[in-house]
């Protein structure tokens, strides 16, 4: 059964994006891949995404900071944080800015798949 939703995985990692991206294709949905929040910012502006997995922890722009200019110019886009640092301040910060979901990893492929299939089946 093909799912027609995109997520797009934003990772400074790329075996972190590799792996979502296999796991997320296996269970039918379209895969996009970032490695910067730059790069996210520029794929949102070509393609339709209903849910971004953003890690918070990469260099130059962290998942926070790309979290604010996604609110900023898609306010109502899904998105959930994918992170190793479970700090409590961090994830206050970006549930405030309006997230769907917190996943600390490693993340097991069955969980990912029922966070994101859980979170693109709310109305």
């Amino acid at each position: 059964m093909e799912k027609k939703e995109t997520i797009l995985v934003v990772d400074d990692e790329k075996d972190i994006r590799h792996a979502f991206k296999k796991t997320l294709e296996s269970a039918g949905y379209r895969v996009l891949t970032a490695s910067s929040g730059k790069e996210c910012l520029a794929k949102l502006k070509k393609e339709k995404i209903n849910l971004i997995l953003l890690d918070i922890l990469m260099p130059k722009m962290t998942g926070v900071t790309t979290l604010k200019k996604i609110r900023e110019e898609y306010p109502s886009l899904k998105v959930m944080i994918i992170t190793v640092v479970g700090e409590e301040a961090t994830k206050e910060r970006t549930v405030r800015l309006g997230i769907e979901g917190y996943l600390v990893k490693p993340i097991v492929k069955l969980d990912l798949v029922k966070a994101v299939t859980d979170v693109l089946s709310e109305v």
